[in-house]
């Protein structure tokens, strides 16, 4: 460990990796069943040390190099973790949104009786007719032209 800090030897360094791809798997082992596969753990810890490796110069005087590597294998794996629930939470919100513009597209369809267009969806509902035609887009019912009518199911 040592060796490998202070002459930033790339041998050292390889050793040193090498010695810590158990503990990249443990850690994985120890957060799998969180929302990402054990592979994508263990790949994200394996970046996680590497990028370590390079810093391991500039860690906190207070820690030792192995605990720091250790912290950051770890750190990888955790932000990978908060990364995946924060997408999996953006694509629920999402998922939502596109509901309720379904909703408002039904319920306006079947009080007007006919198809409804964008404008008519934006004051019926609340929404900027470019949130709308986004979510429109995103559910793979463009809108074309400004005012092209619209009704929920159309493809």
């Amino acid at each position: 460990c040592q060796e490998a800090e202070e002459s930033g030897d790339g041998g050292a360094k390889a050793r040193l990796t090498e010695q810590l791809l158990p503990e990249v798997l443990r850690t994985a082992r120890g957060l799998s069943g969180r929302g990402l596969p054990l592979g994508d753990l263990v790949q994200e810890g394996n970046i996680g040390l590497m990028l370590a490796m390079e810093a391991l110069g500039i860690r906190p005087e207070e820690m030792t190099a192995l605990d720091y590597l250790r912290q950051e294998i770890r750190t990888a794996m955790e932000q990978a973790l908060e990364d995946q629930q924060a997408e999996r939470q953006a694509g629920n919100l999402l998922a939502e949104r596109l509901n309720h513009l379904s909703d408002g597209i039904k319920k306006l369809s079947d009080e007007l009786e006919r198809k409804v267009s964008v404008e008519e969806l934006s004051v019926f509902m609340d929404m900027p007719v470019e949130e709308i035609e986004d979510l429109l887009k995103l559910a793979g019912e463009g809108t074309g032209e400004e005012g092209e009518d619209t009704e929920e199911g159309q493809n």
